[in-house]
């Protein structure tokens, strides 16, 4: 068991980590033309268990234990709220004001025709996917699992990318916004 100064050390020492190398893997898929925010999704993958736990010792346990996982998912969730509150206060409404329905319409396709190419994907690759582990997976949870995962929305991906190419208050960024806003609000009334 950590004493408080050695955990705020230990999460202090963490955001440096994460701020270093999210904003290097930012700066260079920016430099290959990619949003920043794709390459800061990549350090995040890389700092995980996928690269730091394929290393001997689990590099990744090390640097990221397991007692201080939860200050850091704290600070990552209010590191998200600030963010699409700096968003809100930017989109102009105005932008989509007489557009409600094309935006509801682009919300439709955009999950449907997703969730369709999901449901093909599916059947396509059910039977090399069929078990995990030693449970079967029945094709219909396999589908509806695969076609949900294709069509859902990353509201605070797309938000970061329209901020960083400068598009949150033009009349595409904020009909794109909507859009995913629609969406967001349908998939949240089906949970709730």
């Amino acid at each position: 068991m950590r004493n408080i100064n050695e955990t705020i050390a230990f999460v202090f020492l963490d955001i440096a980590v994460v701020i270093i190398v999210a904003r290097a893997a930012g700066k260079l898929f920016a430099k290959i033309g990619q949003p920043p925010v794709v390459g800061e999704i990549v350090a995040g993958i890389l700092l995980g268990p996928t690269l730091l736990g394929a290393f001997p010792g689990h590099l990744d346990a090390r640097l990221f234990p397991t007692d201080i996982r939860p200050y850091l998912t704290v600070l990552a969730n209010l590191g998200l709220v600030l963010f699409m509150f700096i968003v809100g206060i930017e989109v102009d409404l105005a932008l989509v004001r007489g557009r409600e329905r094309i935006a509801t319409s682009v919300s439709l396709v955009s999950v449907i025709a997703p969730f369709s190419l999901g449901l093909a994907l599916a059947a396509l690759i059910y039977s090399h996917h069929d078990r995990v582990g030693t449970h079967k997976v029945t094709f219909i949870a396999f589908s509806l699992f695969v076609g949900v995962a294709m069509s859902i929305t990353a509201f605070p991906v797309l938000a970061r990318i329209l901020a960083d190419r400068g598009m949150q208050r033009t009349s595409t960024g904020v009909l794109s916004l909507a859009c995913a806003a629609v969406d967001h609000r349908r998939r949240r009334r089906r949970q709730g």
